[in-house]
């Protein structure tokens, strides 16, 4: 029986909301214990309304530190400490400092501090390693299907005829759209859904957020920037649907019970989109089906730019001779670029 435990989740913002759908299935099963929560300070907005367990935000590694040496000096001890996201040598020194009982990880990489590891590594979805680790400590506990957190989709005030959220750029050169597929996207949205708003969703901090907008943007758009968490929320809030590129956004947007179509470039969508995400779609080239592509130095991701231009039926900006030698795409016929995945051609 463990009564206090201490689970730690420090990572990136969609990878650690669903690392807290893993915590959040362990506390709905234990109202009994005392539950701790270690998350970056950045993210606490997401749960900081949350019930059943105690909120331990962080905003720097050393803080993270402190906090844990203060509960120590206050006597206050874990029966188990579970890391459900975080890497690198801050892990392996707050599992030192919490003192806990039982030590679980995600792997055998911190073996001299983690006693405990899942005997298997589940690196191609995106829950998987984070309930791994967790089913250590209950094995009843249930995989997390959906992501939706109660308080933030309590948040969510939007009525039918909000705007929809178009979301270009994902801080990251090789999953941005660029000026032409952005404005076919904002065309085809605007056929699809005649009398819809269309807000443009960006932080203008995200490399390459002042190189994609078209020329002149037509009358039902409009751009709406963000620069905190809080501030995307307060914007998704009144969005009826989630359109875009950056998964993170997608995440926070899918917490919050908000239907989404998510465009795919380099990256997996099976690892992506949990399996039973109520109203979401998910567009990629049929190519490359769920592989992943390691060519992180692409700055012009035909691969995203052609599988807008197939739902467009406009013509696709970027031409495979200007890919990186790497790119995968390459190695298939260009007439079979013109091919998306059939919705529910892929499942797991």
């Amino acid at each position: 029986m463990h009564n206090r435990v201490l689970f730690m989740i420090r990572g990136k913002l969609g990878d650690s909301l669903v690392a807290y759908a893993v915590a959040r299935a362990y506390i709905d099963r234990h109202p009994d214990q005392e539950i701790h929560l270690l998350l970056r300070r950045d993210y606490a907005p997401l749960i900081a309304h949350e019930r059943g367990f105690q909120l331990l935000p962080f905003g720097s590694r050393i803080e993270m530190i402190l906090r844990l040496l203060w509960l120590r000096i206050r006597g206050v001890g874990f029966d188990a400490f579970v890391v459900l996201l975080g890497f690198g040598k801050p892990v392996r020194m707050a599992a030192r400092i919490a003192g806990a009982g039982r030590n679980i990880y995600l792997d055998g990489r911190f073996a001299d501090v983690f006693s405990e590891f899942p005997a298997r590594w589940d690196p191609d979805t995106i829950e998987g390693p984070a309930w791994e680790a967790a089913h250590l400590l209950d094995s009843g506990i249930s995989r997390p299907e959906r992501l939706f957190v109660e308080s933030l989709a309590a948040r969510n005030t939007a009525a039918p005829g909000a705007p929809i959220a178009v979301v270009p750029i994902a801080n990251e050169l090789r999953k941005n759209l660029d000026r032409a597929s952005l404005a076919s996207l904002l065309e085809w949205l605007s056929r699809r859904h005649p009398d819809a708003r269309l807000w443009i969703v960006l932080n203008p901090g995200d490399r390459g957020a002042d190189a994609v907008f078209p020329d002149s943007l037509p009358a039902n758009v409009e751009v709406k920037r963000f620069r905190t968490l809080l501030e995307l929320i307060s914007l998704l809030q009144q969005t009826s649907r989630y359109c875009g590129t950056d998964t993170g956004v997608f995440h926070v947007a899918a917490a919050m019970g908000i239907p989404a179509t998510v465009f795919f470039g380099p990256t997996q969508p099976l690892k992506i989109v949990l399996p039973r995400q109520p109203g979401t779609e998910w567009l990629r080239l049929e190519v490359l089906r769920n592989d992943h592509c390691e060519v992180k130095s692409c700055t012009q991701p035909m691969c995203l730019h052609q599988a807008i231009a197939n739902i467009t039926a406009k013509p696709c900006a970027s031409v495979l001779e200007r890919t990186p030698q790497g790119c995968p795409l390459r190695a298939h016929p260009a007439d079979s670029l013109a091919r998306n995945s059939p919705a529910g051609s892929l499942v797991r």
